[in-house]
């Protein structure tokens, strides 16, 4: 009943992904008014559909989570800004990832698409020190939402909107950052910034 249910899961996750990807004609003349509340399901969506397309392995999502081996429970505040409105669903999408199931009679019992992150990003992500392990999320979390933004075939107006609106989503997460540091000096030591804020809000200034 388990694997049924989390096949539901994926299969509505999918179909979300579908929906909201945009057509693949030209951009429209008549552009969209971005409502800032789907700012997380972009950036919900851009990172699950990044993680299947890439074929990132569970290690590596385990090492972006920080899972403890012992509880196999996440750890939000390794690589992720609590409260930050980018970072909460770019998290929620790695756990749902974390939790896929395999593609139904497959032989090679395949789970996802892609052969996996360069060996580059694998060796920051697996680094000791923690900037090399950010620089990694921020490089995969840019890739994705720039594909992402790319499939929508915005107008130029409505990329003007997006951008305005993770900036601002950007502008909440390191306001929470920095609120974290001061507040204790142990939290987020040495952060100049949020890897996933950092990763999205550059890819809108990219995106064409």
């Amino acid at each position: 009943m388990n694997h049924y249910r989390a096949l539901f899961v994926v299969a509505i996750t999918v179909l979300g992904v579908l929906s909201v990807r945009g057509d693949t004609r030209k951009p429209r003349e008549r552009p969209r008014v971005i409502d800032p509340a789907y700012c997380p399901q972009l950036v919900f969506f851009a990172v699950l559909e990044g993680l299947y397309e890439d074929g990132v392995s569970t290690e590596d999502v385990n090492r972006v989570l920080a899972v403890d081996p012992r509880t196999n429970q996440a750890h939000f505040s390794e690589h992720f800004v609590d409260a930050c409105p980018l970072c909460v669903p770019a998290f929620d999408a790695f756990v749902l990832y974390r939790s896929r199931p395999r593609f139904y009679q497959r032989k090679d019992s395949a789970d996802t698409f892609g052969p996996g992150l360069d060996p580059i990003s694998v060796k920051k992500l697996h680094s000791n020190m923690k900037a090399d392990q950010l620089e990694a999320i921020q490089t995969m979390v840019n890739r994705w939402v720039i594909r992402r933004l790319e499939s929508m075939r915005l107008t130029k107006d409505e990329r003007e909107q997006w951008t305005a609106v993770i900036e601002e989503g950007r502008r909440k997460g390191m306001g929470q950052l920095q609120q974290a540091q001061a507040a204790k000096q142990n939290e987020y030591p040495g952060w100049k910034g949020c890897a996933i804020c950092d990763g999205a809000a550059a890819a809108c200034r990219m995106a064409r």
